[in-house]
């Protein structure tokens, strides 16, 4: 194949095709490059294979922080909003009064 290992760069799907074309064409030239070709192939996908678990990340980011901080927040306005709400206040009550109740 033509030129040197471009490390980080991914081929388009185009890219994929027209590489692909060119090898068989080459295969159909000469049956026994087509063995080194077969190799090649092999040899991309695992260097591809790798690449993409060296360049996955690890751990969570900076955004997923904020939106984690961000939810633990809104939990607990949701939690102290339902406590307001159902807390017992006798001053809110009016009590019955029991002289009227009984006449």
């Amino acid at each position: 194949m033509s030129g040197g290992k471009k490390k980080g760069k991914k081929l388009s799907r185009k890219a994929k095709r027209k590489a692909l074309k060119a090898a068989a064409k080459q295969a159909r030239k000469h049956p026994k490059a087509a063995v080194k070709v077969a190799k090649v192939a092999v040899n991309a996908r695992k260097t591809q294979k790798q690449l993409q678990k060296k360049s996955g990340k690890s751990g969570i980011g900076a955004g997923k922080v904020f939106l984690i901080i961000l939810g633990v927040i809104g939990l607990g306005a949701v939690i102290y909003a339902a406590v307001q709400t159902l807390r017992a206040d006798d001053e809110l009550w009016v009590a019955d009064d029991d002289d009227k109740a009984t006449s």
